[in-house]
């Protein structure tokens, strides 16, 4: 029988529609007493929750660079380009910033890792280009390019579960490297369940 209790969760959006909702699954099943909530949040305001202790664990891509904040390594991936399927794009091994000089880019803010990395790749190849569209969301982006309306460059975690069957990824070069981290407070001690979900994220993004 499961041992009752509360796990509170603060993820990038991403992070918490691919990689969490299995490993919650796995939680209940073993301790089907516990309570979990969930909030996304950007990344800073993730590692935020987790420093002031309003949240046991936390999901991100960035670094946390934060005294307050531990981080495990849960998976690397590369950012790609969302393309709808029809699009002549869709067929390329992979997209660098001349392909996309001509199209509308849909994107993320530059103060965020994959924005401030593409706008650096396309100043590196000589190139002024700034997001036609721009969105705090991998999932809104995705919608956006089913539409028809441009070329995403975006996270690849959310390729993994059920979206826009019009979409399709393909490589971004040059690669922008991403690693998804398991954060927690360095200043809360850890609760025996925030560890059993730690160790079971860790296997189930390990898979």
């Amino acid at each position: 029988k499961g041992t009752a209790g509360r796990l509170e969760i603060a993820s990038v959006a991403s992070l918490a529609e691919s990689l969490l909702p299995p490993a919650v699954a796995r939680l209940r099943r073993d301790l089907p007493g516990v309570v979990v909530e969930v909030v996304t949040l950007p990344s800073a305001a993730v590692v935020q929750h987790v420093a002031d202790r309003r949240a046991d664990l936390g999901l991100i891509y960035d670094p946390a660079d934060n005294p307050h904040v531990a981080s495990q390594s849960l998976r690397d991936a590369a950012a790609v380009c969302a393309v709808p399927r029809r699009h002549p794009l869709a067929r390329r091994a992979a997209l660098e910033p001349a392909d996309l000089a001509g199209v509308t880019l849909i994107g993320y803010r530059g103060d965020t890792r994959i924005g401030g990395a593409v706008r650096r790749a396309f100043a590196a190849a000589g190139l002024r280009k700034e997001p036609e569209l721009t969105t705090d969301s991998t999932r809104v982006a995705m919608r956006l390019v089913a539409a028809g309306i441009g070329i995403a460059v975006v996270d690849p975690f959310l390729f993994g579960v059920p979206g826009p069957p019009a979409v399709v990824s393909v490589p971004f070069q040059p690669s922008i490297p991403l690693r998804a981290r398991l954060i927690r407070s360095r200043e809360r001690p850890q609760s025996g369940i925030a560890a059993a979900f730690g160790r079971i994220l860790a296997a189930a993004a390990a898979g």
